[in-house]
């Protein structure tokens, strides 16, 4: 997850612009892309980023404002670890493809050349998931039973027929 950069550009912002990652625009809530995320057609996702509350060591404030991509991208990863707890046998382009298949669309930008932004809706991705990834069958419980501790100084037989010390 890399957030697309804040400068209020048509383009997504090293190393967000690399195929491998997955780029993160920042909203505005949930129906608008913050004023200065980056943005583009080739962008991944959209999460809140605009208006986020995050803690600041010295700040006047116990809590100050950090709006940016840098806060929309662990909005993601943190939603895409929810997904993977409760649906630890799903792949990761499962998942993702959870995440965007959201029927919550973010525009981009207030033109239909740049086609709306997934944004991260958790519960919707967990509906997704639990049609298209179903639990596997539960594997089949088997009781360990722990060996007999032994005690300091007892002589005797182990119960693996092994000789104690």
């Amino acid at each position: 997850m890399v957030g697309a950069g804040n400068k209020e550009k048509d383009q997504i912002a090293f190393p967000a612009c690399l195929e491998s990652t997955i780029s993160v625009v920042a909203t505005e809530g949930p129906d608008e892309r913050w004023f200065w995320s980056n943005w583009s057609g080739s962008a991944d996702l959209a999460a809140p980023g605009g208006a986020i509350q995050v803690p600041r060591p010295g700040a006047p404030l116990p809590l100050d404002l950090g709006p940016g991509t840098s806060i929309a991208a662990p909005v993601v990863a943190g939603a895409i670890a929810l997904l993977r707890q409760s649906h630890p046998h799903c792949d990761m382009q499962t998942i993702l493809a959870a995440l965007r298949a959201s029927p919550k669309r973010v525009p981009a930008v207030p033109t239909p050349a740049v086609p709306a932004l997934p944004f991260v809706q958790i519960e919707a991705a967990r509906k997704y998931l639990d049609q298209h990834c179903p639990a596997l069958s539960a594997p089949s419980q088997t009781r360990v039973v722990p060996k007999a501790p032994i005690e300091a100084g007892e002589k005797g037989s182990a119960p693996d027929g092994g000789a104690r010390s």
